[in-house]
């Protein structure tokens, strides 16, 4: 399928989240040649006939300009005329929008552009036997072609308003800016430096304007202290696209959305952020990372787990076959120069039983990895620590290398697939072993330590391959599911200890027109809500706020967990944050598991009732994956045994 990328992304949402090097050139060049028209031409179901914008009118996002919407109307006479003129059926104004600006279409939006989508039915081959009679693949080819040159004379002969739409947008955005009521957005680095220069990135690709604080704000609750935190003035010519960024939205005129209803970056990089009235002091001076100096006189090294390059480091340190260990106790330490307190998760090498050769050796790796990753590894002194576990307790549990299974193809989501394996081969450099469901029954699990498991219909699955799973995951395998994958999972798991209600509820009748409304409210398209953590939890090291956002697209509700120690990330009573969410749909998960981790034998059945790597964005969640990727199998028996 020429759907996707490599690794199965449909680059079609990443116009916005500039997560791949396709999207990255494309934006790049977007913004050298900053064009009055771009035209997207894509495919659809062979039974429908051809598409083009503008899409459902109310479904339009409400910072794209009115003229923006008639411009487009005026450009689809050109070609309604023009595919009249070969005799093709087409349509308009109907299943399409133009709401999440992270697509071809809609980009140009919000950058003071014209967007234009064109759907094609597909032939699927050279010849279709369709409802609508034969269809060739020189039909798909005469229609965009056609919709291409009508392109091309609409905006010629319609030139004035196209040059007008650009050079206004700016003076409107300015104005837009002006009456906002607040100077602009601060963003804090919350903790993890690489978290938030993987986000600025983005917003320096899309020409927007920011600076890091030069001094100290207040603002929400929360401190923006100076160079750990950047402005984002409202006054620049990126603006609406900022705003598109930054804003919250919980209320719609229509509730339908193709994609996506919220898409907020400092949620998806869990980052503290806050609006400012008044613009504070600013510098040009970023705050220089300086690699440690790695002794070969310590006990130990010691190496913060909140940082999002710590996995990799982490891996890379287990593949030269380094023993590392995570600390599951807090504990102050002396190092070469005064104390320092040290979190959950905090990965120790000890250096006791080390070789002097040895010792040298890995004490250059990690100051290589300090350096290249920009990573603070410090020199932990004495073995005797004045607080907390000592470097040798047994709170500091060994880390063993990872080998890990992935199911792909049918009946698996391969969009969620491949977002798991781009985390895992890009960020950590630990590409899993791809399996289908065929293999899985065939291969030796005995053979890999873990087993993930994306959405998918699982229905299929054999009773045979479960209880091989089962098996499998009570000798000590780490499975990780999400979202219908979890719900499969449950059945592995001891049935739980309380009746449950199964009352048919009384059906309430409906018009047949109000059912797309009615399905609109019964799903959830793209939404950002809140969860609470356990931060005692292993698969929560790292994370040092109790408050998660998670990207919430399934209406999934997990079985609760079997243990009352196995929940790490509950939602919280009123979880939405941004997005649409139906009132019934809320109330169905607000308080309910989003995160459960339970023994199962020896090993540990991991469910995420969401999508933690969402779009390869949400850098905030996806901790939680790679903690269960490393950390999973340091999670201890969590059932009082009676």
């Amino acid at each position: 399928r020429g759907r996707t990328n490599h690794y199965w992304f449909d680059l079609n949402r990443d116009w916005l989240l500039l997560q791949h090097p396709e999207s990255q050139a494309r934006v790049k060049q977007f913004h050298r040649w900053r064009p009055n028209l771009l035209t997207d031409h894509h495919e659809m179901g062979s039974d429908s006939t051809y598409f083009f914008q503008p899409g459902v009118p109310t479904r339009q996002n409400p910072l794209t300009s009115k003229e923006n919407l008639q411009l487009t109307r005026a450009l689809a006479n050109y070609h309604a005329e023009a595919l009249d003129g070969i005799g093709s059926d087409f349509y308009s104004e109907e299943d399409y929008d133009d709401y999440y600006y992270g697509k071809g279409s809609t980009y140009p939006d919000i950058n003071g552009s014209l967007g234009v989508l064109f759907e094609q039915a597909s032939s699927r081959s050279h010849l279709a036997d369709t409802i609508n009679g034969p269809l060739s693949f020189q039909d798909t080819i005469l229609n965009q072609l056609t919709t291409s040159r009508s392109s091309l004379k609409g905006a010629w002969e319609l030139r004035e308003r196209f040059k007008s739409l650009q050079s206004e947008f700016y003076p409107e955005q300015a104005a837009k800016a002006k009456a906002i009521g607040h100077a602009g957005w601060v963003v804090g680095d919350g903790n993890d430096p690489h978290r938030t220069q993987a986000m600025l990135s983005i917003f320096s690709q899309h020409q927007i304007e920011f600076m890091p604080l030069a001094e100290t704000v207040k603002s929400d609750g929360k401190t923006f202290e100076a160079g750990r935190a950047w402005f984002f003035p409202a006054r620049q010519e990126q603006f609406g696209l900022l705003r598109a960024m930054m804003e919250t939205r919980t209320t719609f005129q229509d509730e339908t959305f193709y994609d996506v209803s919220t898409w907020n970056f400092p949620f998806a990089f869990n980052l503290p952020y806050s609006t400012l009235k008044r613009a504070p002091k600013l510098t040009t001076k970023e705050t220089k990372f300086l690699a440690s100096q790695v002794s070969t006189r310590a006990v130990a090294w010691a190496i913060p787990w909140n940082y999002a390059h710590a996995p990799r480091v982490l891996q890379i340190l287990l593949s030269e076959g380094v023993l590392v260990k995570s600390s599951v106790k807090t504990f102050r330490a002396k190092l070469e120069s005064g104390t320092k307190d040290f979190a959950l998760g905090t990965l120790v090498v000890p250096t006791g039983r080390m070789e002097e050769g040895e010792r040298q050796r890995i004490a250059d790796l990690l100051a290589s990895l300090s350096a290249s990753q920009q990573l603070p590894i410090y020199n932990i002194a004495k073995g005797l620590t004045p607080e907390g576990a000592d470097v040798g307790s047994g709170a500091m549990r060994v880390i063993k290398p990872i080998k890990a299974l992935l199911l792909v193809e049918s009946p698996t989501n391969r969009y969620e697939a491949g977002e798991v394996w781009h985390l895992m081969d890009t960020r950590v450099g630990l590409a899993p072993v791809m399996v289908t469901a065929k293999q899985l029954g065939k291969i030796r699990l005995s053979d890999y330590t873990h087993l993930i498991m994306v959405d998918g219909s699982y229905k299929g699955f054999s009773e045979d391959l479960g209880a091989t799973l089962k098996e499998w995951v009570s000798s000590g395998g780490v499975l990780i599911t999400q979202k219908r994958a979890a719900l499969w999972a449950q059945n592995l798991l001891p049935e739980r200890d309380q009746e449950e209600e199964n009352e048919t509820p009384e059906l309430e009748r409906r018009a047949y027109k109000d059912f797309d409304q009615d399905n609109a409210r019964n799903t959830i398209g793209g939404a950002i809500v809140e969860t609470e953590l356990d931060l005692s939890h292993p698969l929560t090291f790292g994370y040092q706020n109790k408050s998660l956002p998670l990207m919430r697209n399934r209406t999934v509700v997990l079985d609760g967990p079997r243990s009352a120690y196995s929940a790490l990330a509950v939602y919280t009573d009123s979880p939405l944050l941004s997005g649409y969410v139906d009132s019934a749909k809320l109330e169905e998960f607000a308080g309910k598991d989003a995160v459960i981790a339970d023994r199962l034998g020896k090993g540990l059945v991991v469910r995420f009732a969401d999508n933690p790597s969402f779009r390869a964005y949400w850098y905030g969640s996806q901790r939680l994956l790679l903690n269960a990727l490393f950390l999973g199998q340091i999670v201890d028996k969590n059932e009082i045994d009676e």
